[in-house]
């Protein structure tokens, strides 16, 4: 049973798949990309 606090603060969780090389070069750079860089899905994240 879901609570009522629970379902009025859903949240959405992104999970990124990539190679651990590409993770590497990605701290290195201080960026993270997905979705191969198409803005679409994007722009539903959330500002944090």
């Amino acid at each position: 049973m879901v609570k009522e606090e629970d379902q009025n603060n859903s949240h959405r969780y992104w999970i990124l798949v990539a190679s651990k090389d590409h993770v590497m070069l990605g701290v290195k750079e201080g960026i993270a990309q997905a979705n191969h860089g198409e803005v679409t899905s994007l722009r539903r994240m959330p500002q944090m």
